[in-house]
């Protein structure tokens, strides 16, 4: 008997007739004995099925792929990457100063060195005029130098500066000057007709000059100095003159600039900066103390520079009427301004025609306002006006001296 190699197989024929064959096919048996058929009813028919053997199916083993890594595009960050910048502003909070280093080969100095003349011509500088180093000499007829009131004449004059200086016997007449250095000096002229004048830098007056010289003199003033940057200097009339001037004459031959170079540091009254840092006391909103060292004690402040304005009438009361008259004043009359307990003279004048004589300073000391000649003095008191603390002196016609006017 001949054997089938098939595991199980279900045939079904559908002839036309109508009938169902099935066929069950199991390995090792004959298709005779396990065959059944199913009738249907509709006629039947005879189909045969052709079973072929089954093919074998043989695996074959694929390779497993193996990940390759690929170099990645993104850039990885490293310490030296900066990846945020934050800024904390903290209220109430000071940080301590630190010292920078100061540059090689600096020269540093606590006062700006004299004025050797002759000084070169700052005429010849070009727009802005600041292209310079050390002392340079703007003369009286240089375009920044404006007269802004009163009647300048040119004199020539093989003493001046360059040949030529700028002269007024206007009582209200000024001159002003804008320049940027770090020192300055006026250079004038004084005669028998000199007058009084004052020095005025940056809107304060810091000088009077008395003009007055028994002979014909090329002279100049201290040494102003100032901090780095522009200034505007301004030389004012008073219409005052010395007892034994003929005039009101204000003379200007050059005003002398100074400026450090690059390499040079100056400091203002002679005071190096230190690096170590001050503490800065700052106010808590709510503290609950528990235990703490003793309180710091405050420090003593320095008292800030103040201007002080003083302005005096005197004359003699001729009339006995315990008034000072229009027609009692006493002129000539020194007056001054002197800080309490060093005498340092801080200004001077004279009384005019009228006996009236003003005077203004900036100061942190104790001020008096002295007439010598008298002996008398007063108090005077700094304030932020520009109002004059104004004295009255009526001397007893008694007294009156035959030589005062």
């Amino acid at each position: 008997m001949k054997k089938w190699s098939v595991i199980i197989g279900i045939a079904v024929l559908l002839a036309a007739s109508g009938s169902i064959s099935v066929y069950l096919l199991f390995r090792g048996k004959t298709d005779k004995q396990h065959r059944r058929d199913i009738p249907a009813t509709f006629a039947s028919a005879t189909a045969t099925l052709a079973i072929l053997p089954s093919p074998t199916v043989a695996f074959t083993a694929s390779p497993t792929p193996t990940a390759t890594l690929s170099p990645s595009s993104t850039p990885t960050a490293t310490l030296a990457t900066r990846v945020m910048v934050a800024t904390l502003v903290i209220p109430d909070v000071t940080l301590p100063p630190r010292a920078s280093p100061l540059p090689e080969n600096l020269q540093i100095l606590t006062d700006v060195p004299e004025p050797i003349e002759p000084l070169p011509n700052a005429t010849l500088l070009p727009l802005p005029y600041t292209n310079f180093t050390d002392w340079v000499a703007f003369e009286s007829d240089h375009p920044v130098v404006r007269y802004i009131a009163g009647t300048w004449m040119p004199i020539r004059s093989h003493q001046a500066s360059q040949g030529q200086y700028h002269f007024t016997e206007d009582t209200d007449a000024s001159v002003s000057f804008t320049f940027t250095g770090e020192a300055v000096r006026v250079r004038y002229v004084g005669f028998t007709n000199g007058g009084v004048w004052n020095v005025v830098l940056d809107g304060l007056m810091v000088d009077v000059i008395d003009a007055y010289a028994p002979v014909a003199t090329f002279t100049g003033t201290k040494v102003y100095m100032l901090r780095a940057g522009e200034h505007t200097l301004e030389l004012q009339n008073t219409g005052n003159a010395d007892p034994a001037s003929n005039g009101h004459m204000l003379a200007l031959d050059a005003v002398q600039v100074y400026r450090p170079d690059a390499q040079t540091l100056i400091f203002l009254g002679g005071v190096l900066p230190t690096s170590t840092p001050t503490p800065t006391l700052i106010p808590a909103s709510s503290i609950e103390l528990l235990a703490a060292p003793p309180s710091p004690q405050p420090t003593a402040t320095e008292v800030p520079i103040q201007v002080v304005s003083a302005a005096i009438v005197m004359g003699y009361d001729e009339n006995a009427n315990g008034t000072l008259d229009v027609s009692e004043g006493v002129r000539g009359i020194s007056v001054r301004l002197v800080e309490v307990g060093t005498n340092n003279v801080l200004g001077h004048t004279f009384t005019d025609e009228r006996g009236f004589a003003q005077l203004q300073a900036s100061t942190n000391s104790p001020v008096l306002l002295v007439v010598p000649y008298f002996g008398e003095s007063w108090t005077v008191q700094p304030h932020g006006s520009e109002a004059a603390q104004t004295f009255t002196l009526l001397l007893s016609p008694g007294n009156q001296p035959g030589l005062i006017p």
